[in-house]
């Protein structure tokens, strides 16, 4: 079928009516075309983005996660838990800071019947 098929090409018909005439399917033809492949394909190579933890960070994190404490917790609470115990610890960020004398002011709804603000 395959010397059939060549031989129209080189006459020019097109592949939609080529295949229409051998009664193959037109996927079957690109597949036949592409090759054969074996196995699976191979993994992307995906950039470095910088939000992906280093080998070292991930060791960290895991030894944390499988400790005898937290054995029966799941990721969030091991999130929440560890982020009350020691916040700045985790992730070296600066402690959040609070304004004592804090300038915002909330306004004032409304009065009567007006809508919006």
């Amino acid at each position: 079928m395959s010397a059939t098929f060549v031989e129209l090409r080189a006459a020019a018909v097109p592949i939609n009516r080529s295949c229409a005439l051998l009664g193959r399917a037109r996927a079957t033809h690109y597949r036949h075309t592409r090759g054969l492949v074996h196995g699976p394909r191979p993994a992307r190579a995906v950039p470095e983005n910088g939000q992906a933890l280093s080998a070292a960070e991930r060791a960290a994190v895991l030894t944390l996660i499988n400790t005898e404490s937290y054995a029966d917790l799941s990721i969030g609470q091991i999130w929440a838990r560890e982020l009350r115990i020691r916040p700045a610890a985790i992730w070296d960020l600066p402690p959040l800071r609070t304004q004592t004398n804090s300038t915002l002011v909330m306004p004032e709804p409304p009065q009567g019947g007006e809508r919006g603000w």
